[in-house]
């Protein structure tokens, strides 16, 4: 058996209560509890108490990457990719090493392809061929 007590979100803010002063939790407008907030990355962690169960997601701000591809790729617009290396995407770290970092490191070009070619996907395309 395990020592792992299970607790439910006002357990948890007890328990983080008894550690010491805290902010005062704050929630979102659909009722997920922001149980932290990395100041530098803008990620949140979030918590949403659903008896039995306790859904935490994390969520990370991508704004400021989309508005930088969009004007890079306006920038780029009607220029030749050049004889080597060109930048075709940039992607948040956490997208690609939850969906493209293992498909890069086996060289999966058609997975990749598709990926980017996947219309939910071009807010990260700088070049659109």
């Amino acid at each position: 058996m395990s020592d792992i007590e299970v607790m439910d979100l006002e357990g948890l803010v007890a328990a983080s209560a008894a550690a010491g002063p805290q902010e005062p939790i704050q929630y979102t407008d659909d009722g997920w509890a922001i149980i932290h907030r990395d100041p530098i990355t803008g990620m949140m962690t979030l918590a949403l108490d659903d008896p039995p169960y306790m859904h935490v997601r994390e969520v990370m701000p991508v704004d400021q990457l989309i508005a930088e591809n969009k004007a890079i790729a306006a920038a780029v617009a009607g220029t030749r990719h050049g004889d080597g290396m060109s930048l075709v995407a940039r992607i948040p770290m956490h997208i690609w090493a939850n969906r493209l970092a293992e498909p890069m490191r086996q060289g999966d070009t058609k997975y990749l392809d598709a990926w980017l070619g996947n219309p939910d996907h071009q807010a990260f395309k700088i070049r659109k061929a």
